[in-house]
């Protein structure tokens, strides 16, 4: 939008949708892009200075039978706010947690919660025992039965380069084809 005042300035101002699908917003490096990577890159600074440099970067997936019963909004918030609660009863109440809508393709729904947290190594049996909780309780919320579990991939690292790349990575557009 171009304006003037009553001085005779002139003004521009970048009117921008935010949406993901957008050919302008949804590009990796966008305004909107870098406008959400600066937005928490404070937050990111501050985890990583509680953990001694230390963040861990966790990606919870659903398994595609439920996918269906998250496209409810109800069902979604109850998955999200179940996963927030759990990780603060692990002693995890800090963080930073965006939705990824859809995988590589940028149109297939797949749902799944990114997460970075103020960690260093989390023991593979520890991440096994809240895959099972987590599972148990997606199977009887939803009251699909299970054929496969929740995946909970994790990595830590205390590489300044490594933090940021996962902050530019969690916080790009994913659902890049408009899907009503």
């Amino acid at each position: 939008m171009v304006g003037d005042c009553p001085n005779g300035h002139r003004k521009l101002k970048v009117m921008l949708c935010g949406k993901d699908w957008c050919p302008d917003c949804g590009k990796i490096g966008s305004w909107i892009h870098q406008r959400r990577c600066k937005r928490l890159l404070p937050d990111l600074k501050s985890l990583a200075a509680d953990a001694g440099g230390y963040l861990g970067y966790l990606v919870v997936t659903v398994p595609e039978e439920y996918r269906e019963w998250l496209l409810n909004k109800e069902n979604l918030a109850s998955f999200r706010r179940y996963l927030v609660e759990f990780l603060k009863r692990q002693g995890y109440d800090r963080g930073i947690r965006v939705w990824h809508w859809a995988g590589d393709d940028g149109k297939t729904w797949k749902p799944h919660l990114n997460f970075i947290i103020a960690e260093k190594y989390i023991a593979p049996v520890i991440l096994r025992e809240w895959k099972e909780l987590f599972t148990a309780w997606l199977v009887r919320k939803s009251k699909i039965p299970i054929k496969k579990t929740i995946v909970f991939n994790y990595q830590y690292s205390n590489e300044l380069g490594k933090h940021r790349h996962w902050l530019r990575y969690i916080t790009r557009a994913t659902l890049r084809e408009y899907n009503p």
